[in-house]
């Protein structure tokens, strides 16, 4: 299950996981490009802007998060990466939530399995764990899923 499982107690931490048909290198090309992110971040309303080394561990990517009257700006920093195969994020969006976050890709199988793992590490986010998971796992599947569309279809 990757770093996840380690960093605390599961009901804090959503999980969901998906396969496709399309190969990891393409699923991988998304992750690595950061101007991809608002085509498949669900609730993403815009990069503003990217470092030059995404995804290298300390590379941040700028972003808008919700709806433009009430978009919040925040920015997703690489804590952790092994290309192609799993790269490990701290998203800020204060004061209402720093995530920490952990996507693998996994093609040892038939089909490529994509896992998304999300925790809440700080913000008003912690005040309520069990309403913000049930959001976190329906935004989670919604973002899988258009990662997935994008990847079947060979990129943006």
């Amino acid at each position: 299950r990757g770093k996840m499982a380690a960093m605390g107690p599961a009901e804090v931490v959503v999980r969901v996981e998906s396969r496709t048909d399309a190969a990891p290198e393409q699923v991988w090309r998304l992750l690595a490009d950061p101007y991809t992110w608002a085509d498949w971040v669900a609730g993403t309303s815009a990069i503003r802007a990217a470092d030059a080394h995404w995804p290298a561990v300390g590379a941040r990517l700028y972003h808008r998060f919700g709806p433009r009257a009430l978009a919040v700006r925040g920015h997703t920093t690489v804590v952790d990466v092994e290309p192609a195969s799993r790269i490990g994020l701290l998203a800020s969006a204060l004061p209402y939530a720093l995530v920490r976050i952990e996507i693998t890709v996994d093609g040892t199988g038939e089909r490529t399995r994509v896992a998304l793992c999300e925790q809440v590490v700080g913000g008003l986010g912690m005040r309520l764990p069990r309403v913000c998971g049930v959001v976190q796992r329906a935004r989670n599947r919604r973002s899988l899923h258009r990662l997935i569309e994008l990847a079947e279809r060979g990129g943006r």
